[in-house]
């Protein structure tokens, strides 16, 4: 099984049958368990770690484009621009583990409802 961009709640076909107010109860509570693996807060740290690296190599470009010790003279927009692609992207990562992980949650709470049958993998 590949990576899958759109993994989601919506992407459990069992989770669909559910009304709308117990969907939204269930996602909620899986969403805070996720949080006690490793792989969540590696993914957290991805998204700071993406935006500080990319703000310090944007402050680097400001530098040398426009010759000051501080990007903010003239370069604030590559700064700016570096730091919303960098955290952007680390943000992507986060968004792919938490869903992941929350879906796994997600069909172990329809498996004690009795509306799965088999049990899944950890991730």
């Amino acid at each position: 099984m590949g990576l899958v961009l759109a993994d989601c709640p919506r992407s459990v076909p069992e989770f669909k049958a559910l009304p709308r107010r117990e969907r939204r109860r269930v996602a909620m509570r899986c969403y805070w368990q996720v949080f006690g693996h490793w792989q969540t807060w590696f993914g957290l740290a991805m998204t700071c770690g993406g935006g500080g690296l990319s703000a310090l190599l944007g402050a680097l470009a400001a530098h040398e484009l426009y010759g000051t010790a501080s990007p903010l003279y003239g370069g604030w927009w590559i700064l700016l621009l570096s730091t919303a692609i960098g955290g952007g992207a680390g943000g992507v990562f986060y968004g792919i583990i938490v869903n992941r992980i929350r879906n796994y949650y997600i069909r172990e709470h329809l498996r004690r409802l009795g509306l799965i049958g088999s049990p899944g993998r950890r991730p």
